[in-house]
């Protein structure tokens, strides 16, 4: 069985990187998962997307919940994709009756 997380690469944001969303900050002294969608060597960084990023946290916090930024990971989504439980749910219930 493949590992889920085989599709996820860290990157770190450029030194001179600094956002607020909400009441965290985001800087380069975090390294973000990024779902690459399958291969990671077959990714191309260009087409990086925050969407990316939010799934990779997703899938960092359902298969390694005790990985040393899981709080960070979880503050951030909850920022970003405040429904993220309802559409996560939703998109469940879909899949499910399809």
């Amino acid at each position: 069985m493949a590992d889920p997380l085989d599709s996820i690469v860290f990157v770190s944001l450029p030194e001179d990187f600094t956002r607020q969303v909400g009441s965290l900050h985001i800087g380069p002294e975090v390294l973000l998962p990024v779902d690459t969608g399958g291969a990671p060597q077959s990714w191309d960084p260009s087409e990086l997307t925050w969407e990316m990023v939010i799934s990779g946290m997703i899938k960092v916090l359902a298969w390694k919940p005790d990985h040393e930024d899981a709080s960070f990971y979880r503050r951030f989504v909850q920022e970003t994709r405040p429904d993220v439980v309802t559409d996560l749910t939703q998109a469940g219930i879909v899949q499910a009756n399809n």
